[in-house]
């Protein structure tokens, strides 16, 4: 007879289903954020290396390639839901001064 004081219930999403959020581009941009300063990359070698790895699917056994392309994935619903929506705009972005210059 199985043990029951160790079974708890617990609530699933089943593999295949889709699920539609609303959230703010704040999330967005800690996603960003966490892909760009949070993930443990030595530097931009390193991290053109990993992101190699994601676009070949070579994911399975480098923990940083999958945590990459989990950000990458929400990233890009993230984009696609905002291009769908109109709310996408274009600016110009100053590489060197790392910020925002005007809208285009």
């Amino acid at each position: 007879m199985p043990e029951t004081n160790n079974i708890i219930p617990v609530d699933i999403i089943e593999d295949g289903t889709d699920v539609t959020i609303t959230v703010t581009n704040v999330l967005y941009k800690r996603i960003q954020d966490l892909i760009f300063h949070g993930l443990p990359f030595k530097d931009m070698k390193h991290f053109l290396e990993v992101c190699k790895q994601v676009q070949a699917n070579d994911v399975k056994t480098d923990p940083l390639a999958r945590h990459l392309e989990t950000c990458l994935m929400i990233s890009a619903s993230f984009e696609q839901a905002a291009k769908a929506q109109g709310k996408i705009s274009k600016k110009a972005y100053d590489t060197v001064n790392k910020k925002v210059v005007e809208s285009t």
